[in-house]
């Protein structure tokens, strides 16, 4: 998970990130942020080019990036998602035998 992307969100920054690891998971491209290809300088270049020319741009995928932290990333969504797997767990632990 790219904890960079969602630090930058929470303060409404857009994202530019690469395919690679988590980075790409919490952008949604063209949306919350822009995702260019491993290693491809010439498209890192027009996702930097993008925003210096449109801000209103960054600022409409900073948005957008703020809210989908909110709903996704939350300190409630995440122990809620946490009690599920703990549930899961015990709900599962007598039957693998």
């Amino acid at each position: 998970l790219g904890m960079i992307n969602i630090e930058g969100a929470i303060y409404s920054k857009p994202s530019i990130s690469s395919k690679i690891g988590g980075l790409s998971d919490v952008v949604e491209n063209g949306k919350t942020g822009l995702i260019f290809e491993p290693k491809n300088i010439e498209q890192l270049k027009e996702c930097m080019l993008k925003y210096w020319n449109d801000r209103d741009l960054a600022l409409e995928h900073g948005r957008n990036a703020r809210e989908k932290v909110i709903k996704s990333y939350s300190e409630d969504i995440y122990f809620e998602k946490l009690k599920q797997i703990y549930q899961e767990v015990i709900d599962n632990a007598g039957k693998e035998k």
